[in-house]
């Protein structure tokens, strides 16, 4: 009976994990990360090659999260350094994207009755999320 249990729960943890990732995948091509960021780059060729490798890295990004207590990798520091740096760049473009398809900045700017500086703006949205980010992982036990 034990194995039957062990048998469905990493059966339902993986199809959890692709439902999961199909939604996040479904959501990211329907605000239009992806393409505006190979339009961005001027690499629109590979454009399959860009969304291949977004899909693996959220398959792999929600094993690890689901396994995360089995999963202990070594890594250094440097190398932590460079994921962490790519994984706040992909939450900014998710953020910033989402923020466009919404208008948020275009009501934002008439809300605050700006007529310029509006990348003040956006650019107190990034640090904050930058100190946020360095006091959520600098200060044991502020989360």
């Amino acid at each position: 009976m034990k194995g039957l249990m062990i048998g469905v729960s990493i059966f339902w943890g993986f199809a959890s994990g692709i439902v999961i990732t199909t939604g996040v995948l479904a959501f990211i091509n329907a605000i239009g990360i992806i393409p505006r960021l190979a339009t961005k780059c001027q690499v629109t060729r590979h454009y399959y090659a860009i969304a291949n490798a977004s899909l693996v890295g959220i398959i792999l990004g929600t094993v690890f999260y689901l396994w995360a207590d089995w999963i202990c990798l070594a890594l250094p520091k440097p190398l932590v350094a460079c994921f962490g740096l790519a994984h706040g760049i992909f939450i900014g473009c998710l953020a910033m994207a989402l923020a466009e398809v919404l208008n948020v900045m275009p009501i934002t700017k008439s809300r605050l009755k700006l007529k310029r500086g509006m990348y003040l703006v956006i650019l107190s949205f990034a640090i904050g999320k930058m100190v946020g980010t360095l006091f959520y992982y600098l200060y044991p036990g502020f989360y």
